[in-house]
């Protein structure tokens, strides 16, 4: 068998494994797997609230309040939420990280379960404070500022902000 005749042969057999098949001639790319929401925090604010008591004396904590944005709100559910706190000095240009806690619980629900259909909502977020940081280090100093971060997992999508929520210190702690 000639060279052409076996070219043709190849080429006649490949025509013949594609026929009938009902498909295009093109070849088939697989299916790409979704592509992860994008998710942004827009605003960070928040307050030092009294959450409690603990052995008779006030328990105080952060209350975050956060606009965040996620292309698919209805699917959107975290993995992991965090917070940072932060003590901040000199004109509010350097912040020491106080303490840090992330919670990796699993959510029930959708960032976007009562967004009513937008893409952007508030997420409300608490976070108590052990006494040990009501001290001169962080949260009782009269000149910084008191600071956090939230941070927002989604997949493999993360989303952070940092704001300041509290300058001047505490007043003195008095039991309940």
């Amino acid at each position: 068998m000639s060279r052409v005749q076996l070219a043709a042969l190849v080429v006649i057999a490949a025509a013949a494994a594609g026929c009938g098949s009902g498909e295009s001639s093109k070849r088939s790319v697989p299916a790409r797997a979704p592509h992860p929401a994008a998710l942004r925090i827009t605003r960070l604010s928040g307050s030092v609230a009294k959450l409690g008591s603990l052995d008779g004396f006030p328990l105080l904590g952060v209350r975050l309040r956060a606009i965040v944005c996620v292309s698919s709100p209805e699917a959107a559910y975290p993995s992991a939420i965090g917070v940072t706190h932060y003590a901040v000095y000199k004109r509010r240009r350097e912040w020491w990280p106080a303490r840090s806690v992330v919670d990796r619980t699993p959510w029930l629900v959708p960032l976007g379960e009562t967004w009513h259909g937008k893409p952007c909502g508030p997420v409300r977020v608490e976070d108590p404070l052990p006494p040990g940081h009501y001290g001169v280090e962080s949260l009782g100093n009269p000149n910084t500022c008191y600071g956090v971060r939230l941070t927002i997992t989604v997949g493999k999508r993360r989303a952070s902000r940092r704001a300041i929520i509290r300058c001047g210190g505490l007043p003195p702690a008095r039991p309940s």
